[in-house]
């Protein structure tokens, strides 16, 4: 089960060099997929006059991370895959192998960062690519509110009831005091009233 991410405009992508013309990273899939494999995620492109109107991606619900790779280690090996492909084409002086270049000069190698990697029972996915790197929202780290296990917070009409709750237990409280200070006045005032009456004579 997948959900869908966001929509990125046009205006959010990463574009080619203007060498290659008014297009987006995002449209060569299929090349950089032939030199990193099959990471990237189901894509839905929303076209409008024939042009790139928006992007958004599906990633599962529940990643599989009990069986999964290990990020840290994916993203390196993917990182310096695009470094050593880059430093191939360069040495290549074909016209097809400089557009290569130019294509995958545009890929951002922060995209392979490890909080942009995802677990899926196919392997490890990109949660999103193709975007502008700073557009990407960055990884959400869990605060101690949900770190420590708390009680589920009670509702407005909870709260109600547990403060005249309280206020019963205070009045009950005064009312414990109230009585116990009697009973030790009542305790005194018999004692002194023995006290006052003469002894008896033999």
């Amino acid at each position: 089960m997948t959900m869908k991410t966001k929509y990125y405009t046009s205006a959010e992508l990463q574009k080619l060099s203007s060498d290659y013309g008014d297009r987006y990273a995002i449209e060569f899939e299929k090349v950089y997929t032939k030199y990193f494999g099959d990471i990237f995620p189901n894509t839905k492109i929303k076209s409008k006059d024939g042009k790139i109107h928006q992007v958004s991606f599906y990633q599962p619900i529940n990643p599989n991370t009990s069986k999964g790779k290990s990020l840290s280690g994916v993203s390196n090996d993917l990182k310096e895959k695009l470094e050593s492909t880059k430093d191939k084409l360069k040495s290549k002086q074909s016209r097809s192998y400089q557009e290569a270049l130019l294509i995958m000069e545009a890929f951002d190698e922060r995209w392979f960062d490890e909080f942009n990697l995802i677990n899926t029972d196919d392997g490890v996915r990109l949660k999103c690519w193709g975007v502008q790197y700073y557009k990407i929202p960055p990884p959400q780290e869990n605060s101690i509110e949900e770190l420590i296990p708390s009680e589920e917070v009670p509702v407005p009409e909870e709260i109600k009831e547990m403060e005249k709750n309280s206020k019963s237990l205070e009045v009950n409280k005064y009312l414990i005091w109230i009585v116990v200070i009697f009973c030790i006045l009542a305790l005194i005032l018999s004692f002194n009233r023995d006290s006052s009456l003469p002894w008896p004579h033999n």
